[in-house]
């Protein structure tokens, strides 16, 4: 059973649990007086919709960031010495694009540079009072956090942003790396609940401080005990239990009861308040528990469906963006070693051969520095779809580096393998590519390396077949050489 089931039964349990036990004691509840009723059922069951609906939304930016933060390529850039900022820069354009974020970043600890969708910002450093932030995240020793800050690349926007730490493969710290969610799209979600139900609904972080309020001004600048209706039993209101259970208090002031419930977010370490003044509702409660049934199971179903098809719909590009090269559609680094290894199990199986080709471009810094990057990538990408042609189902294409292709051939010897290379070559000789100056000057290299031990090592059957590339470079590039057996 995969995650993203045990995810979608679990959210099923916890939402028809809550739906049958919050109606079933509703039931008896109303014969209570109303302000039983606004306590104990009405506002539980709108704080437990509240809180799933926050809790869905957070998570999905948390899980994006994390992606980023285990992405092979980040962590390559960075310890292959940040060369080319434009990768990066590309790189973070291509997320904050594509999840319509305000903000994408990644800062690095060796050089201190601060990276954004649009290219350098800055150089961190613990006396700009602008950069606090950085060294408290890493302070806190966590994989990531929450911070409420101001923008300083977005016109200072108010912004929420989820920080998450950069290890590489030895769990040194490489930088943090992250997403920011203007503001306002996480007040457009308590805004929509506030209208829906007319309650107080805000966010506050484990100190008590404000996080985000319908009132900005009290944002980082107040705290729940400044809040009149609120200082007597502030702290009692900042419980963290591990069963993660909604706490209900009510808070008498100014000749007025107020009901208070609060459930608190593991996972951003922030708790959900929201408050109920009762005589707001002591007209409607009668009414609304006679409805409470068909709208709770209503509503459970439409939060299910939402979650379901919000989960699908991310899970399928997480997947994508962890699998695929995003310029050229070929598969990426991480997917093809994982695949590699599969191939390399079923040709022990089946004792077929197994033929890996590496690729790589001749002089292709050349084209970037004639024509632009522009001009290169349009190169790999009619590359990518050069190489595929005539390939197999079986056979695996995949750019493992800047202008660096790889092409697992299973079931194919060295003979056979050098043939596919050989073709690839020539066609790319043939290939004008359309540069801006009508030349023909694109040409590749290729290396082609055949299993030959029983088990196959991988590293191997890598290494002979850069063996092969490099001679095929030293030799005056575009041609095929073959790793030839040791005897």
């Amino acid at each position: 059973m995969n995650l993203k089931i045990k995810l979608i039964l679990i959210l099923s349990f916890v939402l028809i649990v809550s739906f049958m036990g919050a109606n079933i004691g509703s039931y008896f509840v109303s014969k209570k007086a109303l302000s039983n009723a606004v306590k104990e059922e009405t506002l539980p069951l709108i704080t437990d919709r509240v809180h799933s609906e926050i809790r869905r939304q957070v998570m999905q930016y948390i899980r994006i960031s994390s992606v980023m933060a285990h992405d092979t390529f980040v962590k390559n850039w960075i310890v292959g010495g940040e060369k080319n900022s434009d990768e990066i820069v590309e790189y973070l354009y291509a997320i904050n694009e594509e999840f319509e974020f305000s903000s994408t970043f990644l800062v690095s600890e060796k050089s201190k540079k601060y990276y954004y969708y649009d290219g350098i910002f800055k150089e961190v450093s613990p006396d700009d009072s602008h950069d606090v932030w950085y060294y408290d995240f890493l302070a806190l020793n966590t994989d990531y956090d929450l911070d409420v800050d101001y923008d300083q690349v977005s016109e200072n926007k108010l912004t929420v942003f989820i920080n998450h730490r950069l290890l590489d493969v030895e769990g040194n710290l490489l930088g943090v790396v992250g997403v920011g969610i203007e503001m306002k799209n996480i007040e457009q979600i308590l805004s929509m609940f506030q209208k829906e139900f007319n309650r107080l609904i805000f966010l506050v972080n484990s100190a008590g401080e404000i996080q985000i309020h319908p009132d900005e001004s009290k944002i980082e600048t107040s705290t729940i005990a400044d809040l009149p209706e609120l200082s007597d039993i502030a702290q009692d209101l900042l419980i963290k239990d591990v069963d993660n259970q909604l706490h209900s208090f009510v808070s008498k002031y100014n000749g007025g009861i107020r009901f208070i419930t609060t459930r608190y977010f593991p996972d951003i370490d922030w708790f959900l308040i929201v408050i109920q003044d009762e005589s707001s509702v002591l007209k409607d409660v009668r009414t609304a528990l006679a409805f409470s049934l068909i709208i709770g199971f209503a509503a459970t179903c439409f939060v299910l469906f939402i979650t379901i098809w919000t989960v699908n719909r991310f899970q399928g590009r997480l997947e994508i963006m962890a699998t695929t090269d995003s310029l050229t559609g070929l598969f990426n680094r991480r997917y093809f070693m994982d695949h590699v290894n599969k191939e390399i199990t079923r040709a022990e199986r089946t004792k077929q051969k197994l033929s890996l080709v590496i690729i790589d471009l001749d002089k292709f810094k050349n084209i970037n520095d004639s024509f632009g990057h522009t001009t290169g990538d349009k190169v790999l990408r009619e590359m990518a779809k050069l190489f595929s042609k005539g390939l197999r189902k079986m056979d695996i294409l995949s750019r493992v580096g800047g202008e660096e292709f790889a092409l697992l051939l299973p079931e194919t010897d060295r003979a056979g393998a050098v043939e596919v290379a050989e073709r690839i070559r020539s066609a790319v000789e043939s290939d004008d590519f359309e540069l801006p100056d009508g030349s023909n000057a694109i040409t590749i290299s290729a290396g082609v390396a055949e299993s030959d031990d029983d088990p196959v090592n991988i590293k191997k059957l890598y290494g002979n077949a850069d063996n092969a590339l490099y001679e095929a470079k030293r030799l005056g590039r575009n041609r095929v050489c073959a790793h030839k057996d040791e005897t």
